[in-house]
């Protein structure tokens, strides 16, 4: 292209030149200041998920100094204080404590010493209290007044409260069975007297072991005689229904018994099959040897309970 010289402002294109040039140059430093901005919002997010904050961080980070030349130059500074050319930045903690590479050395041999001094006096005490001749003896002392206490329970229990006695033979059917349990009240008889029917234990030779249930039918200071199956207090005939039937040997009450003023005269149910007070070798029961009332059946399991009421029914 030919330019007329005569024509041509020379000043003019020169001018023009600079400006295109200025605006390239403005548009250039606009896209890098932009990049440079963006880059810098990036680091900054970064640094907070790491707990940082901008004035932690300074106006230069991300534009002179980058993320990693300011994590090293806190790293240098950190380095310096503990030679004492310098103390630590507020920054430099800060990041090594971001970075999760270390802790406090000072803050955690304290905590470990004082941990391993609270260990020790742990197993000190431990020892203590696990010694094994304190235990030994201890739980020797606890077995025995335990033992000693059972032992003194079931004493009390068997002597002053009841037992367990076992039904042999067919005498007292059909109220009562063979080897069937009952349980015998002692307490009872310390605080009333026995009753007409009463179904009471007692030995059949006073302080043997050989022990007899019976019930009660003639009371102390009463006439009792058997005459023509039938049972006749101070004379007149005694209405029960236990008997499993007329009583064909009237026994030593054939003829008039008279009962002391604490004696008793006891029959089995089974009145033909029972050896009770007609019999001269058991004869009349005494008050003192008589050991308790029956008052409940304990087995079979089936048959628990009262026996009396049962019978009632």
């Amino acid at each position: 292209m030919l330019f007329d010289e005569e024509k041509t402002d020379f000043d003019d294109i020169a001018t023009a030149g600079e400006t295109k040039e200025i605006e390239r140059a403005e548009k250039k430093a606009a896209r890098k200041a932009s990049k440079e901005a963006k880059k810098r919002e990036k680091l900054l997010r970064d640094a907070a998920k790491l707990g940082f904050t901008p004035e932690m961080l300074g106006e230069d980070f991300g534009n002179e100094m980058s993320f990693e030349e300011i994590l090293a130059s806190d790293k240098k500074e950190k380095a310096q204080g503990k030679d004492g050319s310098s103390e630590s930045s507020d920054n430099a903690s800060e990041s090594v404590a971001a970075e999760g590479t270390s802790i406090d050395k000072s803050e955690d041999a304290s905590s470990k010493a004082e941990s391993d001094d609270t260990s020790k006096k742990k197993r000190k005490k431990g020892r203590k209290e696990r010694d094994p001749s304190y235990n030994v003896v201890k739980e020797l002392l606890s077995t025995i007044i335990y033992m000693g206490g059972v032992i003194l329970l079931v004493f009390i229990l068997h002597t002053f409260v009841g037992q367990k006695v076992q039904v042999e033979g067919d005498s007292m059917n059909p109220t009562l069975l063979d080897t069937e349990t009952l349980w015998v009240d002692k307490l009872r008889y310390h605080f009333t007297d026995p009753k007409r029917f009463d179904v009471i234990v007692f030995p059949w030779k006073p302080g043997g072991d050989i022990l007899f249930v019976k019930r009660i039918i003639g009371l102390p200071g009463e006439t009792v005689k058997i005459e023509n199956g039938n049972i006749y207090i101070n004379g007149q005939v005694l209405n029960e229904d236990y008997g499993a039937a007329a009583i064909e040997d009237p026994g030593i009450a054939s003829t008039k018994v008279i009962l002391a003023s604490d004696e008793y005269f006891v029959l089995g149910d089974n009145r033909n099959n029972s050896n009770d007070s007609r019999s001269s070798d058991v004869g009349n029961i005494k008050r003192e040897n008589i050991i308790g009332k029956a008052v409940f059946r304990i087995t079979p399991l089936k048959k628990f309970g009262d026996f009396d009421k049962e019978e009632s029914e």
